[in-house]
């Protein structure tokens, strides 16, 4: 059987249609390459954000770490001011109570060292 050969216009025709193929595929191609810088966009910024939580998280870390030993040290400092306030309590609660003892008459205490008996 003999095949018909196509005319100019069927030519024409498929050309047209050839270059519209191509048209749409470059289109495509084109779309496609803008969704994909789209996404590594997308993709850079939440990196970015991520890299930036992180250091935030590390610094909020670091300083957990320093206010830690900031109140163990001032712990320390508050147990050793309590027990120096005992003390003075404990010493002026003697002195109280020697104070209200009676005391023979002429054995007045020195006033400087108030331990040897004052004398004139």
């Amino acid at each position: 059987p003999a095949v018909a050969k196509p005319t100019e216009d069927q030519e024409e025709q498929a050309r047209l249609e050839l270059e519209r193929e191509i048209a749409r595929k470059a289109a495509f191609e084109e779309a496609l390459e803008a969704e994909r810088a789209s996404y590594e966009a997308e993709l850079a910024r939440k990196t970015q954000e991520a890299e930036d939580r992180q250091a935030i998280l590390n610094e909020v870390a670091q300083d957990r770490s320093e206010l830690a030993l900031m109140y163990r040290r001032t712990n320390q400092e508050l147990c050793r001011l309590r027990a120096e306030l005992s003390q003075r309590t404990l010493e002026v609660l003697e002195l109280r109570q020697e104070s209200r003892r009676p005391r023979p008459p002429g054995l007045n205490k020195c006033v400087v060292c108030l331990d040897e008996p004052a004398r004139l």
